[in-house]
């Protein structure tokens, strides 16, 4: 989590709209975290259907 919160300082530190951006960056990492979730319940799915 640190590492994120520097690098979040430095986007902050060197952008116009900060806030935008960093919001942008977060759904972009939450997009991400859910297309992993879903990936990773292909699998499963396949394999408790036999």
């Amino acid at each position: 989590m640190a590492g994120r919160q520097r690098g979040a300082q430095i986007i902050e530190r060197n952008v116009r709209l900060p806030d935008l951006v960093i919001g942008d960056l977060e759904a972009q990492l939450a997009t991400c975290a859910l297309g992993e979730r879903e990936l990773l319940r292909i699998p499963r799915a396949r394999a408790a259907a036999g």
